[in-house]
């Protein structure tokens, strides 16, 4: 029996206690039988309202759970790290048959994320992809879905956020290529230039707006002339290379790699502060020199200029900043981290 029709049963019987009660009481009181009569219309009237009160609350909740059904998105209800409620096209799309199936499960299980585990920093991690108008990345029968995301939290219940997630997978896969095709650099797969420009101008808006934090390394291949001349520029290519796959694969997902000009590269992290970025090209600068020379049969070094974003300042300055740190690296004998 639904909970619904247990309470309307026992208001009923309710009802029913109150008027014999009532009853017994005229009885011993030699009270008149309208009057029983007129309590037992008055809470039949008023169980006659609850029902009628009832039915109409599950008819509007069945009105908006339609239309949250069929909303086209994906919406979960979480408290930041349990799940409270799902609607029918998120447990569809994750092949859940129960709403119970998928409570057994945890938030993290469904968002691919490098930084944690933990349910709390999964959290903050959709909502800062949410503010960044990032895309969630979803791993599911071995293919890559993206959705835009929009967190807010449920103003009758403010320990409660609703996680909205709407598909942009091909929005997504035609904005790659478009990357690939025209703010890549094509030798290496980095990114280029221009698309180094654009990345610092929406750092620098967003931590001004947000007050954020962000970072850059400049980082500059020691000796790679050399290299070039002693090895030949097909060594020197298939270095570059090799390079790039390597710091992309030792910095988060959300870092940004570019390519600025020939042996000179630089690296965007949002979210990061000075010393988490001095620790990050420190950690580079050490796997250079063992991974990349013992890949490549050569002694290969780097110098690194690392800076943080210092609120209202150009684009112009934060670059200077970034490129006098790593002049000084190299100025101090190369192959070492200077901070700006």
């Amino acid at each position: 029996m639904k909970s619904k029709s247990k309470k309307q049963l026992l208001f009923l019987f309710l009802i029913i206690g109150v008027v014999l009660f009532l009853k017994e009481c005229a009885y011993e009181m030699h009270c008149s039988s309208l009057l029983i009569l007129s309590f037992g219309f008055f809470f039949l009237a008023l169980f006659t309202f609850f029902i009628f009160d009832s039915m109409r609350n599950e008819e509007q909740k069945d009105y908006y759970k339609s239309i949250i059904d069929n909303s086209g998105a994906l919406i979960l209800i979480t408290d930041s790290s349990r799940i409270i409620d799902a609607n029918r096209e998120f447990l569809e799309f994750f092949h859940l048959s129960s709403f119970k199936e998928l409570k057994a499960k945890e938030l993290c299980a469904f968002f691919q994320q490098e930084e944690s585990d933990k349910q709390k920093e999964c959290f903050e991690y959709i909502t800062n992809l949410a503010k960044r108008d990032e895309r969630l990345q979803v791993r599911l029968d071995q293919e890559t879905y993206y959705f835009k995301l929009k967190v807010s939290q449920i103003k009758a219940k403010k320990d409660l956020f609703c996680i909205s997630m709407i598909d942009a997978t091909i929005e997504q896969r035609y904005l790659s290529e478009y990357k690939r095709t025209t703010l890549t650099d094509m030798l290496t797969g980095a990114y280029n230039k221009r698309f180094f420009e654009d990345k610092i101008d929406e750092e620098m808006l967003l931590a001004d707006r947000y007050n954020r934090h962000f970072s850059l390394i400049l980082i500059d291949i020691d000796h790679f002339e050399k290299i070039n001349e002693k090895y030949g520029h097909e060594m020197g290519d298939k270095l570059l290379i090799e390079f790039v796959e390597l710091i992309k694969k030792n910095t988060r997902s959300l870092d940004v790699l570019c390519r600025i000009r020939g042996k000179e590269f630089a690296i965007v992290l949002p979210e990061i502060t000075l010393d988490g970025s001095v620790k990050t090209a420190k950690k580079l600068n050490k796997l250079i020199k063992e991974k990349l020379s013992l890949q490549t049969g050569i002694t290969v070094t780097a110098s690194f200029g690392v800076v943080e974003y210092i609120k209202g300042e150009s684009k112009e300055n934060i670059y200077n900043r970034a490129n006098n740190a790593l002049y000084n690296a190299k100025v101090s004998g190369n192959d070492c981290v200077v901070m700006g």
